[in-house]
């Protein structure tokens, strides 16, 4: 278990051109103004972790993208997006990932995550992402896509969305 204890700092930043792969770790209590847990500007490869009530006050409540991330056999759980940015909300409980990025994110869960004021209660995604084997549970937004907002290219198989929701605009699963 590693405890950001809430030191206002992600736990892990990788920069540019760094290829960084982590497994069978829980991180919890991270926060940050972007990723609450991990910061990801290189190429990630999480596997078999558990991402927990981490929090970020502009983006991603667990995993920032600005870069490649590979994400299999984990659990996002209660991650939360706090603040407000800019004039769309605050995006992506639980991961973020920009435009011109890549997500792939295989039998992986995302439960009961949240962006106050924001899109993606889940996942927020603007590049290339797929996502497969994936179960969305009770995840949040206040604007748009209770589970997922997306502006990039979105594949999605064999994936379950279960009671997501959205407070103030459409979508409780998926916006495009």
């Amino acid at each position: 278990i590693i405890n950001g204890l809430n030191s206002g700092k992600s736990i892990f930043i990788i920069t540019k051109d760094v290829n960084v792969s982590i497994a069978n770790l829980i991180l919890t209590n991270g926060t940050s103004f972007n990723g609450g847990a991990i910061n990801n500007n290189g190429t990630l490869s999480v596997a078999s972790c558990t991402f927990k009530g981490n929090t970020a006050n502009n983006t991603a409540g667990a995993i920032y993208n600005d870069g490649t991330l590979i994400v299999n056999n984990s659990i996002f759980d209660h991650n939360t997006v706090c603040g407000v940015a800019g004039t769309n909300g605050a995006p992506g409980g639980a991961i973020f990932s920009n435009t011109g990025t890549k997500l792939n994110v295989n039998n992986s869960a995302f439960n009961y995550n949240t962006v106050n004021g924001g899109l993606g209660g889940a996942i927020s995604a603007h590049g290339r992402s797929t996502l497969t084997n994936c179960t969305f549970n009770f995840n949040t937004a206040t604007l748009w896509g209770g589970a997922i907002d997306t502006t990039g290219i979105l594949t999605i198989s064999n994936t379950i969305f279960n009671h997501n929701t959205v407070s103030v605009g459409g979508a409780g699963a998926i916006i495009n």
